[in-house]
């Protein structure tokens, strides 16, 4: 079934789960975390936390690099795989050297989950990070939170 995506992502949005996106950013010291929508060309930032959220403004729109004969961005290889990605290091992966977020930010490190609602990919929840990034370490550990933030939006999604 497809979902309306607008009413999902709404200007509202953003604001409601930014504290929440805030906290983790301070438990982690991560350079971004992300709610990514997938548009049929784009995606565009939902919400945005971090020190890159002057780059990733909400409501930026970044262009699939598929769609454009360019080197796919990682949130697409999350939406098409329907499962989770871990970059631990796009200077050393040869898959993701020529990745845009890589060649532009520098943000080579990347964790991200799909957003679902029922069997729709709607988006991804992600993390990016300028260095190699260890998401399992620490109590609580990044990994967990930003899992636990995309299962707390999921289930926003579906009230």
């Amino acid at each position: 079934m497809d979902h309306d995506k607008k009413t999902y992502f709404s200007r509202g949005f953003a604001e409601k789960w930014h504290p929440a996106m805030e906290k983790i950013i301070n438990q982690t010291d991560l350079k971004s975390l992300l709610v990514m929508e997938s548009l049929p060309s784009n995606l565009r930032v939902a919400a945005s936390a971090g020190s890159f959220r002057d780059i990733f403004t909400v409501g930026s729109l970044f262009e699939k690099g598929l769609v454009f004969n360019r080197h796919k961005l990682y949130c697409e290889e999350v939406i098409s795989g329907r499962k989770e990605l871990y970059v631990a290091d796009s200077a050393s992966d040869p898959e993701w050297i020529n990745n845009e977020d890589y060649i532009k930010f520098g943000l080579g490190t990347y964790l991200g989950f799909p957003l679902r609602l029922k069997d729709d990919i709607l988006g991804t929840v992600c993390a990016l990070h300028d260095a190699p990034y260890k998401f399992r370490q620490g109590s609580p550990d990044a990994y967990g939170l930003i899992k636990d933030f995309r299962d707390r939006i999921e289930k926003s999604l579906d009230e």
